[in-house]
């Protein structure tokens, strides 16, 4: 089952509520001579157990339930930077934590004036008991609490904590400019800045008939990523050579684990990617057993298309044929209903 956001605008009153699904967060902001606004965020399922392992490669952090155990460590921050028209941040950060997804924001502004409100939303550790969340970034790394107002216009891969089948760099964000001229609602919808990508193999039944388990991967992308995101602009610096990326040998996680042994989730990580499609990747991936033996290694020459929101899939015998064809799918989403595909190429 899908899961649900539902965000009310609470300000001089009960605005309209508004069902999305997870991959978009909707923040309303009214206006007025004291502007004040709360985000709620529900999620009608947070209740519910989750499971021991994640459950979907495809679907994202919360799909999967990262958050809400108790005492799971992490949690969603939600982050909200105000700008003037001549683009200059407010002098404070508005910064909320919430498992649950109930935050509260309650900014001053003077009215009739361009502001552009962005908003940011990821999920952070806790270091250390008693210390506060978000002191340790971990997905990116330059958004803190210490320092001033204006980062969201650098946001910056920590590539040093970049690592591979990690639901925890899930993250959204989104930015809208108004002019406060009396009491009205304001509503900055937020959507994932990355791309994902997976690999799945479709020869799980050969391999398991020979007794092999696929237990470690390792990652090395042969083209560059995008270093940094500016979210009042929403747009992305360039990929350039200096900046390329190796998974050092990794446990491939047991995604899909309630599905029959057909099919195996083998790699997945997210990164910046633009809107238009035009963004390609290549990597090669080396598969090991549990005694650190290669089974097989496999080159990506062919670019394989990335979209920011959406999640890339290449699927194929990636265990037991050599050099065999695989076919690329680009969704329109990535929060596990992939009923409409945007691409399908076969490589």
């Amino acid at each position: 089952m899908k899961k649900l956001f539902i965000f009310a605008a609470l300000a001089f009153g009960l605005a309209a509520c508004e069902t999305k699904n997870e991959e978009s967060i909707d923040a309303v902001v009214n206006g007025d001579k004291a502007v004040e606004f709360t985000i709620n965020v529900i999620a009608p399922e947070a209740e519910e157990t989750r499971a021991a392992d994640w459950s979907n490669s495809a679907a994202g952090a919360i799909s999967n339930g990262l958050l809400g155990a108790p005492n799971d460590n992490v949690t969603l921050r939600y982050i909200l930077e105000i700008y003037d028209a001549a683009g200059r941040p407010s002098n404070e950060r508005y910064i909320q934590y919430s498992d649950d997804r109930n935050v509260s924001f309650n900014p001053r502004l003077i009215p009739d004036r361009d502001y552009t409100f962005v908003v940011w939303a990821d999920i952070v550790t806790r270091s250390a008991e008693g210390q506060p969340w978000g002191n340790n970034l971990y997905n990116v790394g330059v958004i803190s609490e210490d320092t001033p107002s204006g980062q969201l216009r650098n946001v910056t891969i920590y590539a040093e904590n970049w690592k591979a089948m990690d639901e925890m760099r899930d993250a959204y964000t989104g930015f809208v400019t108004d002019n406060l001229d009396g009491a009205h609602d304001i509503k900055v919808t937020l959507t994932r800045p990355f791309a994902k990508l997976r690999v799945v193999t479709e020869d799980m039944a050969a391999v398991n008939a020979l007794g092999v388990v696929p237990t470690k991967a390792k990652i090395v992308y042969t083209t560059p990523y995008r270093v940094e995101f500016n979210a009042m602009t929403g747009t992305y610096t360039a990929a350039d050579n200096a900046h390329k990326k190796t998974h050092d040998t990794f446990e491939i996680a047991n995604y899909d684990s309630n599905v029959a042994n057909a099919s195996k989730a083998l790699f997945t990580d997210y990164f910046f990617a633009d809107t238009t499609g035009t963004d390609k990747v290549g990597f090669t991936m080396e598969v090991y057993d549990g005694a650190d033996e290669l089974i097989k290694a496999t080159e990506f020459t062919t670019d394989i298309p990335v979209k920011r929101n959406t999640l890339t899939t290449i699927t194929g015998k990636f265990l037991t044929v050599q050099d065999g064809n695989y076919a690329i799918k680009v969704e329109v989403s990535n929060d596990g209903d992939f009923a409409t595909p945007e691409i399908v190429e076969n490589r």
